[in-house]
């Protein structure tokens, strides 16, 4: 007699580290799609252009795939086995990681691959309102992840606050090219 096999459940996401934690891919592959994402957001939803700037688009998914897929996961490292309390993490995320090197870099990165704004202009004009607004978005948002998305989903939650914070660095960083509405408040 034939036993029937055993069904055998296919995944199409990973485990993180084994730890229970669903992700499609590598970190920087991930971090480069949100990236390209939020800048698509950006430029579609938020700039309302009729066409997608091919350059632009292609600068924030190198800069996501570099400074967050690559950078940033680093620092997390090497934040959680320096100190394992959270309220010590967010803050050395918060209040020197992200406005020290990662806005800087995101900024500086955008004005130097596109060749349009020296960068030390750029980031004289910009960084404020990305250290603001990485501040009211990805700052509680992290906090909330950490103590109330079930773990399994915590990676999604990130990614997804990762598209929005995206969308408004690739807003902020190329604000200065969007014409009439440049100076309009970001909504």
């Amino acid at each position: 007699m034939l036993t029937p096999r055993p069904v055998r459940q296919v995944f199409f996401v990973r485990m993180l580290h084994g730890r229970g934690v669903c992700r499609l891919g590598p970190p920087h592959t991930i971090a480069a799609g949100v990236a390209a994402v939020g800048d698509l957001l950006s430029q579609l939803v938020v700039e309302s252009r009729d066409v997608v700037e091919r350059r632009r688009l292609l600068v924030c998914t190198l800069l996501g795939c570099t400074v967050d897929g690559v950078v940033v996961q680093r620092w997390f490292q090497w934040v959680h086995a320096l100190h394992n309390v959270l309220g010590v993490q967010l803050t050395l995320h918060h209040a020197v990681f992200a406005p020290v090197l990662l806005i800087p870099a995101w900024i500086g990165g955008t004005a130097l691959l596109e060749s349009n704004w020296k960068p030390w202009h750029q980031l004289n004009h910009e960084w404020r309102l990305a250290t603001q607004l990485h501040c009211v978005t990805v700052g509680p948002c992290q906090a909330l992840n950490a103590l109330v998305v079930p773990k399994r989903f915590s990676v999604l939650a990130c990614n997804t606050v990762g598209i929005v914070w995206s969308t408004c660095l690739s807003w902020i960083c190329h604000k200065h090219a969007s014409g009439p509405g440049a100076q309009a408040t970001f909504v």
